[in-house]
Formats: structure tokens, sequence, C-alpha cells
């Protein structure tokens, strides 16, 4: 019995005479195991603890100069911009404002 022969093999497909009769739903969805998933989760996680515990120690070191009245002038200075940097970017992350 032979094969149909393929004329089309290495045409590229019309895409917009298929749309006219048809509805195409086009989506990209990646092949990730369960176990891969997790072990992303579980990095994801540690990430993110490690950077929040480290935003948290610098302001609470700006927090200690402001309040404690240690150091210079300069040093409540850098503590204030620093803490207001903190401050803003929490708000931004919390108010989920981006630019598009």
């Amino acid at each position: 019995m032979s094969r149909p022969v393929d004329n089309n093999k290495n045409q590229p497909l019309d895409l917009a005479s298929f749309a006219e009769t048809h509805q195409v739903n086009v989506s990209v969805v990646p092949v990730e195991s369960p176990a891969d998933a997790r072990v992303r989760r579980g990095k994801d996680i540690a990430l993110f603890t490690v950077a929040l515990m480290g935003v948290l120690a610098v302001a609470g070191y700006c927090l200690y100069v402001l309040v404690a009245r240690i150091g210079s002038a300069d040093d409540a200075k850098w503590a204030a911009a620093t803490l207001t940097a903190i401050v803003g970017g929490l708000l931004g992350y919390l108010t989920g404002r981006s630019q598009k």
C-alpha cells in the first residue's frame, strides 16, 4: 500500500485563511513536572525570605541610627534616605504599580 504524497510539506501554513473559518486560541505552556515545580517554588521562597530578611536588617539599622542618635548628622542623612527608599519600594510593591 502506498502513502499519500504531501505536496505542501515545505509550504508555510496560512493562518489567516484558517482563522476565517475557525476560532484560533494559541498558548504556550511550559512542560514542568510536579517535582520541578516544587523545587522551583522552594528556591523562590528561599530567595524571597533571604531578601526580606536583608531588607528588614537594613531598615532596622537605619531606624536604630535615627532613633538612638548615634553617629553624625551625615549618618542620619543616609539612614533617612535609605529608609525612605525602602518604604517607597514597599509601597510600590504593595500597590503593584508598574510602568507600561
